[in-house]
């Protein structure tokens, strides 16, 4: 169970009740943004693996921001791709993959630390 009491009841979590008082709120995660421990934050499923359910409820949670380890629920075990970007991208949320040039973003420029400085103004 995920975000549900014993008698498979919703329960509401602290980002919930915080989000609904006005604040912001956001989520960061090392793991996948669907997976169940972020999940409990905004979604309530009968299992913990219903990532299609979870994917939803994150779409539709209206925080303003999530960050985690991709999604699991983007592919099949056969890595076969399910509707979910899709679905994700509709509720109007953006997907930026680890490797930008996946999603058109270009690579930010790097500075070595041999970059030259701006000349000192004092005389």
């Amino acid at each position: 169970m995920l975000g549900q009491n014993a008698d498979s009841v919703a329960v509401e979590s602290i980002a919930l009740k915080l989000k609904r008082m006005g604040y912001g709120v956001g989520i960061a995660t090392t793991v996948a943004a669907d997976d169940a421990t972020p999940g409990a934050f905004y979604a309530h499923a009968p299992n913990r693996k219903y990532y299609t359910t979870i994917v939803d409820q994150l779409a539709a949670s209206d925080y303003e921001f999530v960050a985690g380890a991709g999604l699991n629920g983007f592919a099949h075990k056969g890595r076969r791709a399910t509707p979910l970007r899709e679905a994700v991208v509709k509720s109007g949320r953006h997907i930026v993959p680890a490797d930008p040039r996946e999603s058109g973003i270009s690579t930010p420029t790097r500075f070595s630390s041999s970059t030259p400085r701006a000349p000192s103004t004092s005389t």
